[in-house]
């Protein structure tokens, strides 16, 4: 199972430089990690993310890895690491994708009888 890491800060909390540098970990140790961004962050130029220390790496726009991976769930597999800066710009659409749009709460007992939807209950 994959797992989300979060981080948020404050303007100037190095939020970038840590994306950066999480990259940069990613591939020293030979893993197959994706930097990304999306369109409509333009602050460092196109498909370049940079922190205010200095640290600049390229990447790709989120709508591109998205258009390319398409329904191919598979084809995603192939990263350890996916990793997306300036998230506050994507749209639900782009944050949703691949996840479950909405949480139901049931018990013990309809998880186990295989009720997991209301339309399971009817």
């Amino acid at each position: 199972m994959a797992k989300l890491y979060f981080r948020y800060g404050a303007m100037g909390s190095s939020k970038t430089a840590n994306a950066l540098m999480v990259h940069y970990n990613y591939i020293e140790r030979g893993s197959n990690a994706v930097l990304l961004k999306p369109m409509l962050e333009n602050r460092d130029g196109e498909k370049i993310i940079k922190s205010r220390i200095g640290l600049e790496s390229e990447c790709s726009y989120v709508e591109d890895f998205i258009a390319d991976i398409g329904n191919d769930w598979e084809a995603a597999k192939k990263y350890d690491a996916v990793i997306v800066d300036e998230c506050q710009f994507l749209s639900s659409e782009q944050v949703m994708m691949g996840g479950n749009e909405s949480y139901i709460a049931i018990c013990r007992k309809h998880f186990k009888l295989g009720m997991l939807s209301v339309e399971d209950s009817q």
